[in-house]
């Protein structure tokens, strides 16, 4: 557990809670808690998901400019849509061609402690997070599913903090996703 953990996880509740509630402040939270956890991976090893957070940093920016274009006019909040089913092969696709991918390039590298899921949670969280800077609400269950196995990956590095917090972003996307819901 280190200072650095600390601080992004706790970056990362109000990240979660800004999602929640559809705010497209969490874009700023989501960068910092990103820049942070670079740093707590490189020194975990967990190398896909450095490079993740990473590409948060980008998509966060990409994201906001998408939601501060699109929002509402009487409330500030840009509306929440339906993932386009038509889209549902290419990104079980990008996850499928992403995983065998990081995983064998983690194990190259030799210094991971577990690769595949390593490179599983990095996968569904590149889909997540996209779907979440396009507002779809269907994005909860990627997080769902990702958050779970993250709890798994953090329990089993000793990263505490980190647990704890994905083990608050399962709650909060179970939520999330009814929340969603009811705004399409």
């Amino acid at each position: 557990m280190s200072f650095l953990e600390i601080i992004a996880a706790a970056i990362g509740l109000i990240y979660i809670y800004l999602e929640y509630k559809a705010n497209a402040w969490m874009w700023l939270f989501c960068i910092a808690m990103s820049v942070l956890y670079a740093g707590v991976f490189w020194s975990q090893h967990m190398y896909a998901n450095l490079l993740l957070n990473l590409y948060n940093i980008g998509i966060s920016l990409w994201g906001v400019s998408l939601w501060l274009r699109h929002k509402e006019q009487d409330n500030g909040q840009a509306d929440i849509l339906s993932f386009p089913r038509r889209w549902l092969p290419l990104l079980i696709g990008v996850i499928v061609v992403l995983v065998p991918l990081l995983a064998w390039v983690l194990k190259l590298m030799g210094e991971t402690v577990a690769p595949l899921l390593d490179g599983l949670t990095a996968s569904l969280s590149v889909v997540g997070i996209w779907m979440l800077a396009k507002k779809y609400y269907q994005q909860w269950f990627c997080w769902i599913v990702a958050d779970v196995l993250y709890v798994v990956m953090f329990v089993h590095n000793g990263m505490w903090p980190s647990a704890v917090l994905y083990a608050v972003y399962v709650a909060v996307a179970v939520a999330g996703c009814f929340a969603w819901r009811k705004r399409c």
